[in-house]
């Protein structure tokens, strides 16, 4: 039997610099989080996308998440090619926490919900 966790998944900033660089980047990676969870069954319970890295707090279980994670890098590193026409510096790996306790599950959940505005975007 399989439990279901929480999980955050983060990338560094410094090694993503310019994750997105447009509006149209910005709406493919929003729906590559649909488009994630979809494809592997694990639940997004809030996510944020900055500029320069996205965060988010998931639900499922290890392997799950995991798929999510490599599906997520995969996708968005193909995109980010399609778009610019090469990888354009961008470094983009995930790393995958799983939340064993209600304070970091409450900081994370706070933080991926309130990001966006903090940076100033509707």
């Amino acid at each position: 039997m399989n439990h279901e966790y929480y999980f955050h998944l983060f990338a560094n900033g410094n090694d993503a610099k310019n994750f997105i660089t447009s509006e149209t980047e910005f709406k493919a990676a929003f729906n590559r989080f649909g488009i994630c969870a979809h494809s592997t069954g694990a639940t997004v319970l809030s996510f944020s996308i900055e500029d320069s890295h996205p965060h988010a707090l998931l639900r499922g279980t290890p392997e799950i998440c995991t798929e999510f994670k490599l599906l997520f890098e995969s996708m968005s590193m193909k995109s980010i090619v399609q778009q610019r026409g090469s990888a354009d510096g961008v470094c983009l790996h995930c790393e995958l926490d799983m939340i064993t306790d209600m304070q970091y599950l409450k900081n994370v959940a706070a933080y991926t919900i309130i990001q966006a505005t903090k940076d100033g975007k509707a």
